[in-house]
């Protein structure tokens, strides 16, 4: 009995173990979202900085309700679960948000969009508008956008890929601090 009770708990340190290397070690998480006639989305993630296994955690294809020939939906009455103080979640949501970024690393973000308004004015207006976004990308090497105004008609097509770093173990003290800042003691 001692010997597989000997056994049994070698098999949990050396789980735990390994399960606190895998946290420990940076992954990658790519992000594609693309729009041409539908909705394109797809997310993996990359264990051992980027040479472990692809690991697919999200694709779909969404068309819209009138390609579909489907009518719109009545809104639904939502059912209110949370019944916490607001304050301190708009306290404490911000924090939490920053803590998340402050640990994860933008390893490249491409954004190509092509986009028309209709009118040749709205379209020259939106794209003078996301002109310094366009043009400011240039300085940033893991940044590269492209914008394609489209004067003739009322367009949007393009696609945006985004590949983020992370080290797991990091962001449990962004979400401890946020869940008793939720529900710990009032300050």
């Amino acid at each position: 009995m001692s010997i597989v009770l000997t056994i049994l708990l070698w098999v949990v340190l050396v789980a735990l173990a390994v399960t606190v290397l895998v946290c420990s070690v940076p992954m990658r998480i790519e992000l594609t979202l693309s729009k041409g006639e539908t909705w394109f989305l797809s997310a993996t993630l990359r264990p051992f900085a980027g040479l472990g296994p692809e690991i697919l955690l999200a694709r779909g294809q969404r068309t819209s309700r009138a390609m579909r020939g489907q009518a719109t939906k009545e809104p639904r009455k939502r059912n209110r679960m949370w019944r916490g103080d607001p304050a301190r979640f708009f306290h404490a949501g911000p924090r939490l948000l920053a803590g998340i970024v402050r640990h994860v690393r933008i390893d490249r973000a491409d954004i190509k969009i092509k986009f028309g308004l209709g009118d040749p004015a709205d379209t020259g207006q939106a794209f003078g508008l996301v002109a310094p976004l366009v043009y400011g990308a240039h300085a940033a090497p893991r940044l590269r956008v492209q914008v394609e105004p489209v004067f003739e008609e009322a367009i949007l097509q393009g696609w945006a890929r985004l590949r983020l770093s992370l080290v797991p173990v990091l962001l449990v003290m962004p979400f401890i601090r946020f869940g008793w800042a939720m529900i710990g003691t009032k300050t």
